[in-house]
């Protein structure tokens, strides 16, 4: 935030020095073919003693009128105040140019109201009106800047929100799924629910204690999934075949917290019943992709089953939508009454 402060800042004085340079040049480059020698008295009579009051003029404009004046429309007293100050300049340029330019033709003075004094005066006009206009624009590039800026700082700190709601929302839901395979266990096999009881404490430390931001490292997540697929095989009947494959030796790299727990719920939710079932669990990482699928038989619940209610499905897609890019892709598909669900993450 400092350095981006820094580059701001950096980046619009270099754009007051670039008008700034227009404006010492511009007298010069309308000079209206006059042939006055370029001598220390013409050049600050001509440009800098201008310069020096449209600098005034600029910055009054830039931290007073405009805030004060013209973001609140009140433009009748934005020119009122305006007009007050080029009469005042353009009598003090004149004033001041008798002094020094020695022997100042008369029709060069202002009250001469000759074509060369309106010319020249001219030229201060415009000059006067550029200044306006770039203090203008450059103090509403500026705030929009800052309020495009504040805008994305509010949606990411939105999106910070949110995200932390849909992961804290996850969490109660996987536990109250596990505890209901648990309790199914309770009765007939006491050892292991027990078992899987401890089992449910180790994972519940990890939700609670290393979960704090919003990533976690591929080693740990796939340790986590890989504790709740030997949990959930404690209870699977021995005509349900669950596999998986992790691979052992790969880059750790920085995923989503619980970005694989809810496609793995959705398998033992859907593809379990009293015949022949299946899971199949894989996951790859190539040096520019991370592959995480689940692949099992697909026996919808009925409509009053709320274990099926699809909150964790529903709460990982609207996950990886809110993520700031296009790092992350999810997929489902339904083929021959087999369920396929991917996650793919570009590295």
């Amino acid at each position: 935030m400092l350095s981006k402060f820094k580059y701001c800042k950096k980046s619009e004085a270099i754009l007051h020095v670039l008008v700034w340079i227009i404006f010492f040049t511009f007298p010069f480059l309308i000079s209206g073919g006059e042939r006055e020698p370029m001598k220390l008295n013409f050049i600050i009579g001509v440009a800098l003693l201008p310069l020096l009051l449209y600098s005034i003029v600029f910055y009054i404009n830039y931290y007073v009128l405009i805030d004060r004046y013209w973001f609140s429309k009140h433009f009748a007293a934005f020119t009122l105040f305006n007009l007050i100050f080029f009469v005042v300049s353009i009598l003090i340029i004149d004033a001041a140019r008798d002094v020094l330019v020695v022997d100042r033709p008369a029709h060069y003075r202002l009250w001469s109201f000759s074509n060369k004094a309106i010319w020249n005066y001219s030229r201060v006009l415009i000059s006067y009106v550029l200044t306006i206009g770039a203090s203008v624009s450059i103090k509403m590039t500026k705030n929009w800047f800052a309020f495009e800026d504040q805008k994305k700082q509010l949606e990411n700190e939105q999106l910070k929100s949110e995200l932390s709601g849909l992961k804290y929302q996850l969490q109660p839901h996987f536990f109250f799924n596990t505890l209901n395979n648990i309790y199914s266990l309770v009765d007939a096999s006491p050892e292991q629910s027990k078992e899987a009881l401890h089992q449910l404490s180790k994972m519940m430390r990890y939700l609670l204690y290393e979960t704090e931001g919003e990533t976690t490292t591929l080693s740990r997540e796939l340790n986590f999934t890989r504790s709740y697929i030997e949990l959930m095989k404690i209870r699977v009947p021995n005509h349900v075949k669950v596999s998986y494959d992790f691979p052992e030796h790969y880059r750790d790299v920085e995923i989503l917290h619980l970005l694989f727990i809810s496609l793995v719920e959705n398998a033992f939710k859907h593809g379990i019943s009293s015949q022949e079932s299946f899971i199949e669990i894989r996951c790859e990482v190539s040096e520019r992709l991370l592959t995480f699928s689940v692949r099992n038989s697909n026996y919808p619940k009925e409509e009053l089953d709320r274990s099926g209610s699809g909150i964790g499905m529903g709460n990982l897609k609207k996950r990886i939508e809110l993520q700031p890019g296009k790092n992350y892709r999810f997929k489902t598909s339904i083929e021959n009454a087999i369920h396929y669900a991917i996650i793919e993450v570009q590295l």
